[in-house]
């Protein structure tokens, strides 16, 4: 491939990305962009993590299951423990779709079981 096909190639790539589309995605060869969104620990999350709550930068095309595993478990370890029982929602609506993506500003809510009388 010669540097002027290359060059072509790169200039079609970083204009034909379609980010979260769900279609055939030729990423970008530059950095990622990033959205903020703010996560909300309740119960036992809350105290693991010793925080109420907290606004992290994510990359955008981000679904709330990566979030909480690349973004959130590497910040809060302690939180290992509950992972495969906290519920998430985002802006007040329980996940029910795994593919749905986090938007700049999106409140991701972590919520451990809770147990009690």
């Amino acid at each position: 491939m010669t540097n002027k096909t290359l060059s072509r190639f790169v200039t079609f790539a970083q204009s034909s990305y379609n980010s979260c589309a769900g279609e055939l995605i030729i990423p970008r060869m530059t950095e990622q962009e990033l959205i903020s969104i703010r996560v909300v620990f309740f119960a036992k999350a809350r105290e693991l993590a010793a925080v109420s709550s907290i606004t992290l930068p994510i990359p955008s095309c981000t679904t709330p299951h990566a979030a909480l595993n690349n973004s959130v478990l590497p910040r809060f370890p302690a939180l290992k423990p509950l992972i495969d029982h906290i519920i998430l929602a985002v802006n007040q609506s329980y996940v029910s779709e795994p593919t749905r993506y986090l938007q700049e500003g999106d409140e991701l809510a972590l919520i451990p079981p809770i147990s009690g009388g």
